[in-house]
């Protein structure tokens, strides 16, 4: 029997990539701001030391609209106290 590897073809697959390149240029941009956004809201917070009050305004949003995007990107600010 003859594999595909004893042929020097490799079958596996980059599914992570078949993703990406599925996405349309609008949905590829909707992720880059979102994982941004993430990363600010986590590095304030931790500067912060999970003070929602002082991120907000170091953010330069409400205090709601934090609350709210942590909780719609399902951010844990427990370990940030």
């Amino acid at each position: 029997m003859i594999l595909p590897e004893h042929l020097g073809i490799d079958l596996s697959i980059d599914f992570e990539s078949i993703e990406d390149t599925a996405l349309t240029l609008p949905e590829i941009a909707s992720r880059a701001a979102r994982d941004a956004e993430v990363d600010l809201i986590m590095k304030t917070l931790r500067r912060t030391a999970g003070n929602k009050s002082k991120a907000a305004k170091a953010l330069g949003v409400s205090y709601k609209t934090l609350l709210n995007k942590i909780k719609d990107y399902q951010i844990s600010t427990d370990s940030m106290r």
